[in-house]
């Protein structure tokens, strides 16, 4: 299949999940991440909110400043189509011009991307390599490929959005853990 063909199909397989199982399935994930040892470790956690369809990480969050974490969040910077983290106390957004379906923090305090560690990644499709078809726009990919960034790359996702030959080009930055609502994948270096 093309890049195309498997957005489009995880698309619909993401749009027929009911909500109430879209909450289930994500706090059944979120569990398996919060009892991880690179959880247990991180100090500094990048999540992102989620579209429509994609793994909701709110009890994640709480999780995470039940322990006194901190947690980031990404904001775009459309004009040099970059990400930076933002240190959050909440879960507030606010939606953007030019992408109003793209929700981004409300407020939160510049970070420094090389004091994160650990980076949950949102994706449309993994394959069981690690790799990882998102949207299309390359921001994770960019910001990975950051030399100050050393975090380690997560996916949570539903079991639905596996996918076998996913497509991959030389810039795309691969997931290292895959979390599901049934199962943890570690990808071997």
């Amino acid at each position: 299949m093309t890049t195309a063909e498997w957005r489009k199909t995880i698309k619909a397989r993401l749009g027929a999940i009911p909500p109430d199982q879209i909450r289930s399935k994500s706090l059944a994930a979120c569990s398996r991440m919060i009892h991880t040892p690179e959880f247990q470790n991180a100090r500094n956690i990048m999540l992102y909110l989620p579209m429509p369809g994609e793994p909701e990480l709110q009890s994640l969050a709480a999780a995470a400043w039940k322990v006194g974490k901190n947690v980031l969040l990404p904001t775009v910077d459309w004009a040099d189509n970059s990400m930076r983290p933002l240190r959050v106390q909440n879960l507030d957004m606010r939606y953007d011009v030019p992408m109003p379906r793209v929700p981004q923090p409300a407020i939160g305090d510049p970070f420094p991307v090389e004091h994160i560690d650990l980076v949950v990644v949102p994706g449309l499709a993994f394959d069981r390599s690690g790799h990882r078809l998102g949207r299309g726009g390359g921001y994770y990919d960019r910001f990975l490929s950051r030399p100050t960034v050393h975090a380690i790359r997560v996916a949570i996702a539903f079991e639905e959005q596996w996918c076998a030959d996913l497509p991959v080009e030389p810039h795309d930055i691969g997931m290292q853990i895959i979390i599901t609502d049934h199962d943890i994948l570690r990808i071997k270096p």
